[in-house]
């Protein structure tokens, strides 16, 4: 399969299993990924946001919308686009129990609405109910993409709603930066010298979003912040992102035990990289923002609902993939920043795990049902 739009800038971001790009999971071949490399001196993470916005609406043939969350990362894409000169629209989504129900998520849109009055930017809502959708459309989904997570799914029906009528762009993509850690050094079969490695890693499972986009043949990205192989560099070279790589090490080697090193990518998404958006965005809302999805693990007077999704997802996939790419973020920059062919691919550890019947799901969905 071979995409019909430029999700990525000439479509550098390539994903695949064995010798195919753009597939499904296999239960046989190994997961690879291919970026671009850049090919002008990069700018700033703030004009290389406005030049990939540029570049994105450049390549559409329908009318723009951004998905706008609330968040620090959707409200840098639409900034961009406006300061590109790029007519769009947002988009707000409302995530329901029930079609009756308050959103989950009024956290986080408050301040969306708060963005679009404050810029005069145009805005369609919609609802998303989400009982009904895990009751049809996601283990189906699940089982096909190989999506585990229950919040990254709901993403798909989101697009559903606007994708044969509009470009629509989601702001994901952005690095996250996590210790390469002891214990998933052991689980890679990578080498250590310690017992304490504590270098800034990426890592990439696969992209079902943005697969669904391809398949049904969506115009738009769910990458924004991977659109060009300059908009990765200017991240990853960032003054404060190379500060946080230059302290992560001493601080976790005197203060952090390897038990604890999985939580240490907050310190990245809730301290610095808040430095560092603000810093080149300071027009941005200020709002408390990760996933979007933190009213679904509150009870809202459904308790539990959102674990009983989650094993809808475990049990239709058999659990989380071992697939998964990880390399060093200063590995990582070197790739973006030098010459290489599509050979040169980033190689993920282990073959996908194919779904099989389960019979763990019948008391799950009697669950479901008994919660209703």
């Amino acid at each position: 399969m071979q995409p019909r739009f430029e999700h990525t800038e000439n479509n550098h971001f390539k994903w695949g299993w064995g010798d195919t790009w753009w597939g499904r999971p296999s239960k046989t071949e190994q997961y690879r990924i291919h970026l671009g490399h850049t090919r002008r001196p990069v700018k700033s993470f703030r004009e290389e946001c406005i030049i990939a916005a540029e570049t994105l609406a450049n390549r559409a043939t329908k009318p723009i919308i951004v998905g706008l969350s609330g968040g620090s990362d959707s409200q840098m894409t639409c900034l961009a686009l406006r300061e590109a000169g790029v007519p769009f629209k947002a988009l707000i989504g409302r995530w329901r129990w029930h079609a009756t129900s308050e959103p989950t998520n009024n956290h986080d849109i408050v301040t969306a609405y708060e963005f679009c009055k404050k810029y005069g930017i145009e805005y369609l809502e919609f609802d998303v109910n989400v009982d009904e959708f895990f009751r049809t459309t996601a283990v189906d989904r699940a089982r096909t993409y190989g999506m585990c997570n229950a919040r990254t799914i709901v993403q798909t029906a989101t697009m559903d709603i606007v994708g044969d009528n509009y470009c629509y762009i989601m702001a994901g993509g952005d690095v996250m930066m996590y210790p390469w850690g002891a214990i998933k050094a052991r689980r890679h079969n990578l080498p250590m010298l310690t017992d304490r490695v504590t270098e800034a890693v990426w890592t990439q499972k696969p992209v079902p979003v943005l697969q669904h986009m391809l398949e049904m043949g969506y115009e738009g990205t769910s990458k924004f912040f991977l659109y060009t192989p300059e908009l990765i560099a200017s991240y990853l070279t960032d003054p404060v992102a190379q500060k946080f790589i230059e302290l992560q090490k001493s601080i976790l080697v005197s203060y952090c035990s390897v038990t604890n090193m999985e939580n240490w990518w907050m310190c990245w998404q809730n301290l610095f990289k808040p430095m560092m958006t603000f810093e080149h965005w300071p027009e941005m809302i200020p709002a408390p923002k990760y996933t979007g999805f933190e009213g679904m693990h509150r009870s809202y007077g459904y308790p539990g609902k959102i674990r009983v999704y989650q094993e809808l997802l475990n049990s239709a996939t058999q659990g989380h993939s071992d697939t998964e790419i990880m390399i060093t973020i200063p590995d990582l920059i070197r790739y973006v920043t030098t010459a290489h062919s599509e050979e040169d691919c980033l190689i993920g550890r282990g073959p996908w795990t194919p779904p099989q019947p389960n019979k763990a799901l019948e008391p799950v969905e009697k669950e479901l049902e008994e919660n209703q």
